[in-house]
């Protein structure tokens, strides 16, 4: 019974990341790079869960891009912390810490403690 749960979902899963990759494709012709941005992060963490690290880790450096040009330095901070997560379970341990350091670096930069304590239990 759990093999047909782990098949149903993995199949619901790959049906939500075919829908916003649907998504994407028209938010891209849009001029709104912030909706586009929050969607892709949507996939990333949908490719992950579904054990698509390489895609996942590429889609959220291209998030990251984006706040590099932004000045928000919570969602920056954000997309740091989830791929210190991606990186670790892709096994790429360097990769990870440093993505953590630099999520933590923000978090006391923002004054963020909660936020701080949870990346520096990861």
């Amino acid at each position: 019974m759990s093999k047909n749960l782990s098949e149903i979902s993995k199949r619901e899963l790959e049906n939500q990341i075919k829908s916003l990759k649907l998504e994407l494709k028209e938010l891209k012709k849009e001029e709104s790079k912030s909706d586009y941005i929050h969607k892709l992060y949507d996939l990333a963490l949908l490719q992950s869960e579904n054990h698509q690290f390489d895609e996942s880790i590429k889609n959220l450096e291209e998030c990251l891009k984006y706040y590099e040009t932004n000045p928000d330095n919570l969602g920056k901070s954000s997309i740091f912390g989830s791929l210190g997560v991606v990186c670790y379970l892709n096994e790429d341990y360097i990769k990870s810490q440093k993505n953590y350091q630099s999520a933590l670096e923000l978090y006391e930069k923002l004054n963020l403690k909660h936020e701080k304590i949870v990346c520096m239990k990861s």
